[in-house]
């Protein structure tokens, strides 16, 4: 009895710990930065009359009936120079490589990509939480001898058996999905952070 206490709690904890996390997450979702756009002049015109800025980061837009440039999305024009305004990737893959800090998703909480955050929290506690539920029941289902008042064999092969399906197929899960969250973060153009843009700093 106090087995299925013990993992009831654990079951209860599991799914708070869970809706809380995703509940920030959708509120953080909503925080919008608000941009204000930074106005170059135009280098020089081309023969139809049309801005040209000179740099690939610029781009031309109107404003209040006269053209200037503006920095375009996930760039920044610094010193002259256009530089990728992208969160840096070596952080996020620093804390993908390592086992503890991947499994919990903080690499993809530091792109502030909270989608991929709570997917790797899925990945990581929803098969727990599918274990215990399921040994839950299994426990519910045990047959006891009237005589010994033990426990069945048939039950207890079959509860180790499932362990032993459980902890191979979560192995390989974890797994995999530690090797994804490297591979993807390492390769150029391959995942965008939180405001949209690909990582930088390759």
């Amino acid at each position: 009895m106090n087995s299925s206490n013990q993992l009831f709690k654990l079951t209860f904890y599991s799914l708070m710990i869970q809706l809380i996390i995703w509940v920030l997450s959708i509120g953080s979702s909503f925080a919008n930065e608000v941009n204000t756009i930074e106005k170059f002049p135009c280098k020089n015109a081309d023969n139809n009359n049309i801005c040209l800025c000179g740099r690939k980061c610029l781009t031309h837009y109107n404003y209040e009936n006269k053209t200037y440039c503006k920095v375009k999305d996930c760039w920044k024009y610094k010193d002259d120079e256009c530089l990728p305004n992208g969160k840096n990737f070596v952080a996020p893959l620093v804390l993908n490589a390592i086992p503890f800090t991947s499994v919990l998703g903080i690499g993809y909480g530091v792109m502030e990509r909270w989608d991929l955050f709570g997917m790797q929290l899925g990945i990581t506690f929803g098969p727990l939480v599918l274990f215990c539920c399921g040994s839950c029941c299994l426990l519910c289902c045990y047959k006891k001898n009237d005589n010994l008042n033990e426990i069945d064999d048939d039950s207890s092969i079959w509860t180790e058996l499932f362990g032993k399906i459980y902890q191979c197929c979560y192995s390989i899960l974890i797994i995999i999905f530690w090797i994804l969250s490297i591979v993807w973060v390492a390769t150029p153009e391959q995942t965008i952070d939180g405001n949209g843009c690909y990582l930088s700093g390759y």
